[in-house]
């Protein structure tokens, strides 16, 4: 089997480290007796890395590809297992083994389904939009899932095994545990709501531990796998928040050394903050309008969506840390590629907030699939932290709000006005008056003031937020004077539009401004650091994560 293959059904082979790791947890919770006090099933055994290494009572390996059943047949020969290629998410009982369908009527003995299942899914997304993997989700268990209203975690194959794995539960009525690597999502994403409803009525959580994807071969460390303990027979006795060990491995000779660095807590969200973020834009009517890949690029299609009122709109790319770096951002028009929602003047505190707690966390294996939650806004220090964040949405590297005059859109010119911008048009008009640019003195002397303005007249800023506002006005009007000349070199970037935002003239202030461009940049590192407190400060993420060495 190649390996794209493996990729693309989400299949990972587990090394005998990662194994190992998994085996000394259950020693250490059950006792090393396990592997004979239980009935073992590796429903998705490949070619039996999980049990190969050790001696098992009463062992059940099943696989879905004949010849991954010949190379366990080898492996295993004269080790008393009973191995069978068997399709766990399609078969019935019908293709089992006597012993094994003996063993689960008989119920005078638990059941343990050690197992590594794909990973995979029918589409899934990443940094840069998504892998299209049709078919490998199609599945009985997942067309179950899906009549019995599981919703989207029916997509993926891990959650189809566990729901096939409940159900042998409730068919034989046999106490079964669970020791599963997997994602951690479903843990915590919001798409997995009614699998945990459903899980945790039969499932109490003991324990578990995660580690960086990356220990597998050929797969990306951007992401975490999780080694979770169940007890079936049990509901969930925890709360939302589930506790997983960090397990770090590094080289120790010829084998690799687990250590244990801390315990992160996986917690979900009571109300998402991408459903808080909404507030004003459910249920309006929408129309199709310019579609802007970045700050200054119209395409002439895409699936983003404004409103009457719309101030701009913010590509809030699902829920999740993991999107935070490509897949957030701010724009005058909509966002070619959606995942989004239009500004308007009831939701844009929130989306200032909800922009800065996602722009100002960089995502890393261990907190990619943390989920934002609605903050607490009756925090004493949250009003003024969301006043700063009307700075912090000017100036990030993904403030992509502009202005563009004369675009074509689908056979129409628009007129594109940046509602962000933080001057007022009698100051520019008079900037533009005395370095004698005609153009934008046109352009600003019949304009009105743009929302972000006037809020800045309306609230207090803190020093820190204020010396950035400050820099950047020193800068603009600095480099005014080369203004036109640069505009007409670069006239993609509508620098004679009297709104020009950040991204369009932050190449001529640091061109023409060097000494504050550089100013600026520091500043600017002290206030995201601590804006970013705010984060955890407010709620919007946990503060989960606790390592050993604090």
């Amino acid at each position: 089997m190649n390996s794209e293959h493996i990729k693309r059904t989400g299949r990972f082979f587990t090394p005998e480290h990662v194994v190992k790791a998994g085996h000394d947890f259950l020693d250490l919770g059950w006792g090393p007796d396990w592997r004979n006090r239980y009935a073992v099933w590796d429903c998705a055994a490949g070619h039996g890395y999980l049990t190969k290494d050790y001696d098992f009572e009463e062992l059940y390996l099943s696989t879905l590809e004949q010849p991954d059943v010949d190379v366990l047949e080898t492996t295993y020969q004269d080790r008393g297992a009973t191995i069978f290629q068997f399709d766990f998410l399609n078969d019935g009982e019908e293709k089992m083994p006597k012993k094994l369908l003996e063993r689960l009527k008989s119920r005078d003995k638990r059941l343990l389904f050690l197992i590594n299942p794909p990973y995979g899914t029918a589409s899934e997304l990443t940094a840069t939009g998504g892998t299209h993997k049709a078919g490998i989700a199609d599945t009985k268990a997942g067309a179950a899932m899906k009549s019995e209203g599981y919703g989207r975690s029916s997509a993926q194959l891990f959650t189809q095994f566990l729901y096939r794995i409940q159900k042998i539960q409730e068919q034989y009525g046999v106490e079964c545990d669970i020791a599963v690597y997997s994602k951690c999502h479903f843990l915590i994403g919001q798409s997995f709501d009614k699998f945990r409803e459903k899980w945790y009525a039969d499932f109490n959580y003991v324990d578990g531990f995660m580690f960086q994807a990356s220990e597998f071969s050929d797969v990306s460390g951007a992401w975490a796998v999780s080694f979770t303990v169940w007890r079936g027979g049990e509901k969930n006795t925890t709360t939302n928040d589930v506790p997983l060990r960090i397990y770090r491995f590094e080289n120790d000779g010829p084998r690799k050394r687990r250590i244990e660095e801390g315990v992160k807590v996986m917690g979900y969200p009571v109300v998402a903050a991408s459903d808080w973020v909404r507030v004003g834009v459910k249920g309006v009517k929408t129309f199709d309008a310019p579609q802007t890949s970045n700050f200054v690029t119209v395409k002439q299609d895409g699936r983003g969506r404004l409103c009457e009122g719309a101030l701009g709109y913010m590509n809030n790319n699902s829920n999740i840390v993991q999107q935070n770096t490509q897949m957030v951002g701010l724009y005058s028009s909509c966002f070619s590629g959606a995942h989004g929602l239009p500004i308007l003047p009831a939701n844009w505190n929130r989306v200032l907030a909800l922009f800065c707690a996602r722009k100002t966390i960089t995502p890393n294996w261990i907190n990619d699939k943390d989920e934002y939650s609605a903050p607490d806004v009756s925090h004493p220090d949250y009003d003024q932290w969301v006043n700063d964040c009307h700075v912090y949405s000017l100036f990030q590297n993904s403030s992509n709000q502009s202005a563009m005059r004369d675009v074509e859109y689908k056979g129409k010119i628009w007129q594109i006005n940046n509602q962000f911008f933080w001057s007022v048009p009698k100051t520019i008009a008079d900037l533009a008056d005395k370095h004698g640019f005609v153009a934008l003195h046109a352009d600003a002397d019949t304009a009105s003031e743009s929302f972000m303005s006037q809020r800045l007249a309306e609230i207090s800023l803190s020093p820190d937020a204020q010396q950035i506002l400050d820099l950047a006005n020193a800068m603009m009007i600095n480099t005014f004077k080369w203004r036109e000349a640069y505009a007409e070199e670069n006239p993609k970037l509508h620098l004679h539009a009297w709104d020009a935002g950040y991204k369009q003239q932050k190449e001529l202030w640091s061109t023409y401004d060097p000494q504050n461009w550089a100013l600026f940049k520091k500043k600017w590192k002290v206030f995201e650091d601590r804006m970013r407190e705010g984060v955890w400060k407010f709620g919007f993420l946990k503060p989960s994560v606790k390592l050993w060495r604090d």
